[in-house]
């Protein structure tokens, strides 16, 4: 958990190390346990971390994203054949059968896995060869199921990985706010508010954050 914005965190130790710039300059002095390259080369990993971060981000997103399409496909197709199924077999009692207590209203993931192994067995077993129309074949279905398998593989590995990165980068922002705060700490208390130093400090480096207003959509006005 971050004990801070993301946004507070970077600005604060952003301005901390350009401020801590100023104040040595001004008196010579800085913080021994944050010399100013640390601060750069904290704030250049936290930034490295945090594009990586979105990158995963994207990355689970997007195969998310298809696998939700090929597991809706799946679904529709079987919705589609099914019934069919129902109808062209129902004057073979041994072949209809196999399909008569078969559903397709699965909301789940493996609710409509299941369904579908049992649209392909029931298929298999009354006639392979039979297709409803043109590219519903016994052996698309078989496709489709593996597309949804392979997928639902992959994106169990992507949110792996970006939970993963998640925590390594909120370790990192964690770290970089507490001494950020440990800073301004030890700098305000070396300067007091009436020296040049503790005023640029006090200044400068923020301890807050306020969101940007949510600006609501435009909505055109209808044509008279």
């Amino acid at each position: 958990m971050l004990k801070a914005p993301l946004e507070l965190i970077k600005a604060r130790a952003i301005a901390s190390r350009d401020v801590a710039v100023q104040v040595k300059e001004m008196s010579a002095w800085e913080w021994a346990l944050w010399l100013i390259p640390a601060m750069s080369a904290d704030i250049a990993a936290f930034e490295i971390e945090w594009a990586l971060v979105l990158t995963k981000d994207s990355a689970e997103s997007s195969v998310r994203t298809a696998f939700n399409s090929a597991l809706g496909a799946l679904h529709l197709r079987c919705t589609q054949d099914l019934p069919s199924a129902k109808v062209y077999f129902a004057g073979d009692p041994a072949k209809f059968g196999r399909f008569e207590n078969l559903l397709a209203g699965g909301k789940s993931v493996n609710e409509r896995f299941d369904e579908a192994e049992k649209l392909i067995i029931a298929w298999e077993g009354a006639e392979a060869g039979w297709s409803p129309r043109a590219g519903h074949t016994l052996q698309a279905l078989k496709d489709m199921l593996a597309q949804c398998k392979t997928l639902q593989t992959q994106l169990g590995t992507a949110h792996s990985d970006d939970s993963a990165e998640h925590k390594t980068f909120n370790a990192l922002a964690n770290a970089l706010w507490d001494k950020s705060v440990d800073w301004y700490t030890v700098a305000t208390g070396q300067f007091n508010e009436e020296t040049p130093e503790g005023q640029l400090i006090r200044a400068n480096v923020p301890t807050s954050y306020t969101p940007p207003p949510v600006v609501p959509p435009v909505v055109p006005e209808p044509p008279a």
